[in-house]
């Protein structure tokens, strides 16, 4: 959602707050999400200095659900909002809880005239502990066995064979859980784009599986806040916020970091743009692969508010942990039989290497290179020559590349040096001219220096993209600072023919590929250590004739 001209910040000389600033936004990117300064409505937050829980902040609508308004409540003791047994347990849980960064449930505050129980969670946070208020939503009676739901979700998900129907069955379950009318498995690409991967939905709604989303759908800001919470709720799109008082904390005069805050006010892009997909509320969960982002569960619910109270969003952020911890699991099983065919051929490439003494019989014996990872055409540099099988560019061509491939940061991974893309031209330039054999690139050092190189390339396949409405589509309205950025509108079946692309290049390759290398640099190693103890007993002997 980034437009071709850049308007000043309005708000680079004073705290952000959605409710003043939300309407003036014209870079997605440079949204302040972790610093919003306001609350969404349903609940309250009050913000606390650590030392004698004195309260430093408020938002403005402590006085529908505590019973003060923030400005009285401000420089008070804790104690005046939820009482003397309610500051009590606050300060047993925070000199016990880990709750750095960490809201936990605490107690819940009794119901009072016109204001049902209200849950009543907490965290710190640079210095502060930031205390969250929200009703219950506790009927008192037939209240689900969370934890026995919890258990036979995970029973279930054990039992998908592949990625697909693991995410079939997350997608179900989070639905049953939640109640909501459609959950979605979103799962991003390397390009930063989301695709509708797994659908659960009521019966009336039009499918969206398949469809494609653009990176700027979901801006980079957002994403990075999904790698540190788990669990996201908007229950109106169309509530109001409540401002925090002050808007900076008066001991700092820092703006209060909200990254961990249920209540967290949400972007006024989130919600129009939910509301131009006619979603009424939503709920949305991260998928992690170790420290990246895979993918979103997005919830969304089109027939009114949809509060999803605390103990549900407890079970569903559990849940969200569970899935992705095992959805890789699931991946390794899909892809099994694939993965030791290639453990199996490696091996049989290395022996062999290790046998002609080179490497030049991975891409001149049987097997090859090839038959290591599906690809159209393999090469790798050593000893200053190329060693090519199958289709490739030309040794010019990769002479360029292989510079260009040494200076990647990729490369400088202690871990995993690949460089993985499957629209090489995107990155480098030069590649249209041979899009037909290398659009797609899967490259790993194979020395410490880096000059070595192990290539795999495949050729160019034209794809039909399905999207969900035009991707190109970046609307604009009038706006107090002159045209402000707004959602697309339109999310109707957009097809689009990409060309310059492979096909995707899979984990297990990835993963396979890293390990040749490994097992590779071993055995250059381990041959250039021979050599050099066969150069030193030489010279040994010839200094003993010598004398």
């Amino acid at each position: 959602m980034t437009p071709t001209t850049e308007a000043p910040l309005p708000w680079a000389n004073q705290p952000y707050s959605i409710k003043r600033h939300g309407a003036t936004l014209t870079n997605c990117d440079s949204e302040p999400v972790q610093t919003p300064g306001c609350v969404q409505a349903h609940g309250a937050l009050l913000v606390l200095r650590l030392t004698d829980l004195t309260i430093l902040q408020a938002s403005e609508n402590t006085d529908r659900l505590l019973g003060h308004t923030a400005e009285t409540l401000l420089n008070k003791s804790v104690r005046e909002a939820v009482g003397r047994d309610g500051e009590a347990s606050l300060k047993t849980f925070l000199a016990k809880e880990p709750a750095d960064r960490n809201p936990i449930y605490v107690f819940t505050l009794p119901a009072r005239t016109d204001v049902p129980p209200l849950d009543v969670t907490a965290h710190t946070v640079d210095g502060v502990a930031v205390v969250e208020f929200e009703a219950t939503g506790r009927t008192g009676a037939n209240e689900p066995d969370y934890y026995a739901l919890v258990k036979k979700t995970v029973a279930r998900l054990q039992t998908a064979n592949t990625l697909r129907q693991f995410c079939n069955l997350t997608a179900d379950e989070f639905r049953t859980l939640t109640g909501l009318d459609r959950v979605m498995i979103y799962k991003f690409h390397a390009d930063g784009h989301g695709e509708v991967f797994a659908e659960s939905k009521r019966a009336d709604l039009s499918p969206w599986l398949g469809l494609h989303y653009p990176a700027e759908d979901i801006p980079k800001p957002a994403r990075e806040v999904f790698k540190k919470v788990w669990v996201r709720p908007t229950p109106d799109v169309s509530g109001e916020l409540a401002e925090l008082v002050p808007l900076t904390n008066p001991d700092t005069g820092l703006p209060l970091t909200m990254t961990f805050c249920t209540l967290r006010g949400a972007s006024v892009m989130y919600t129009e743009y939910l509301k131009n997909m006619t979603a009424t509320a939503g709920l949305t969960l991260a998928i992690r692969r170790g420290n990246d982002l895979w993918g979103l569960i997005a919830g969304h619910h089109y027939s009114g508010p949809k509060f999803v109270p605390y103990q549900v969003r407890a079970a569903c952020e559990f849940l969200a942990q569970v899935v992705s911890l095992q959805h890789q699991a699931a991946d390794d099983r899909e892809h099994l039989v694939y993965r030791l065919k290639l453990d199996g051929t490696h091996q049989h490439l290395v022996a062999q290497a290790a046998q002609e003494g080179g490497l030049a019989s991975m891409t001149d014996g049987h097997p090859t290179l090839l038959d290591g990872v599906a690809a159209g055409g393999a090469a790798i540099y050593h000893h200053d020559r190329w060693w090519r099988v199958g289709n490739t560019p030309s040794e010019s061509e990769l002479e360029a590349l292989g510079e260009w491939l040494n200076d990647r940061p990729e490369f400088a991974s202690p871990t995993r040096p690949l460089y993985v893309n499957d629209s090489l031209g995107r990155d480098y330039p030069p590649a249209s001219a041979f899009t037909d054999v290398a659009s797609g690139l899967l490259a790993t050092p194979i020395s410490r220096a880096n000059r070595n190189l192990m290539l795999w390339f495949r050729p160019e396949t034209t794809q039909t993209v399905n999207w969900g409405g035009n991707p190109h589509d970046k609307p604009t309205v009038p706006g107090p600072n002159g045209p402000r950025l707004t959602p697309r509108r339109s999310f109707e079946l957009f097809q689009e023919s990409v060309r310059g692309r492979s096909l995707p290049w899979l984990t297990v390759e990835l993963e396979a590929a890293a390990r040749l290398r490994m097992l590779v640099m071993e055995l250059v190693v381990s041959r250039a250590e021979r050599l050099a103890d066969l150069n030193a007993d030489l010279t040994r002997s010839n200094e003993e004739l010598d004398a």
